[in-house]
């Protein structure tokens, strides 16, 4: 399931209903544009709870796991 909305501070039905929740971020960075990822919930299980810069190649997607955009 998708679920897509302007406003990040939004709480969706979908995300209660979820077992994991995995947003993707498009942020401003002095003017560049910054794709990020982060896991808002993963049921039952530990998960890093920092965003984390990414990129989309034509081999997949690479998390920079070992970054974070806000120290």
């Amino acid at each position: 399931m998708t679920s897509e909305t302007d406003r990040p501070e939004d709480i969706l039905m979908e995300d209660f209903l979820a077992s994991g929740l995995i947003k993707l971020h498009l942020m401003d960075s002095h003017g560049e544009k910054i794709r990020a990822i982060s896991v808002g919930k993963i049921r039952g299980s530990d998960f890093d709870h920092h965003i984390r810069p990414m990129e989309i190649t034509n081999r997949g997607i690479i998390v920079r796991s070992n970054e974070s955009l806000f120290e």
